[in-house]
């Protein structure tokens, strides 16, 4: 079973979806697991065929699957139908379960600067700021886009004082931070 596990990781890592999906399928029909499903799933998202990995996916939910890259992947495939609402809810969720994931509150962060729901851009840019501090996943870019975020957020009304602040503190931070970095500079 864990050899099984392995080669279909493999051939997914190097992008070789049929392969992976056929030992996926071939564990399955052996015997009901969650990674096999899940494998599967994410399988089927690479190779375009949305719908069949959306009910694969749907079912792992309500099969109270306690996998959170189940949300992820049911997140990814609502955003790629175009429907950013429900992927938003969806990240929501696995965020409140599990609220350090770094990747996860960068896409909440996206998706709900694309829903143009401010708040919860910025709440999800403040705790990737945070989470990324001081580790290899922090970047200049990341505190531009809490930047951003903020000023999208003062445009569409919400100009406080506060919020202006907070824009001068981040950049002060990004200023300090990153000073030697031309790079950085040059944004």
């Amino acid at each position: 079973e864990k050899a099984w596990r392995l080669k279909a990781r493999c051939y997914y890592m190097r992008h070789k979806f049929p392969q992976a999906r056929k030992i996926y399928e071939d564990v399955q029909a052996e015997r009901t697991l969650d990674w096999a499903e899940i494998g599967l799933g994410k399988c089927l998202i690479e190779m375009g065929e949305l719908d069949q990995a959306e009910q694969i996916f749907a079912e792992l939910v309500a099969n109270n699957c306690l996998c959170l890259e189940v949300f992820d992947c049911l997140a990814d495939i609502k955003n790629r139908k175009g429907e950013l609402a429900v992927a938003q809810q969806l990240l929501e969720h696995a965020s409140e379960i599990s609220p350090n994931a770094i990747v996860r509150q960068q896409l909440l962060a996206e998706i709900s600067q694309e829903n143009s729901d401010w708040e919860s851009a910025e709440k999800a840019h403040r705790k990737v700021v945070r989470l990324c501090a001081n580790s290899c996943y922090e970047s200049a870019e990341l505190y531009f886009k809490y930047a951003r975020c903020l000023s999208s957020q003062m445009r569409q009304g919400a100009s406080d004082p506060k919020r202006i602040k907070d824009v001068e503190d981040v950049l002060e931070r990004v200023r300090k931070k990153y000073r030697d970095d031309i790079g950085t500079k040059l944004q």
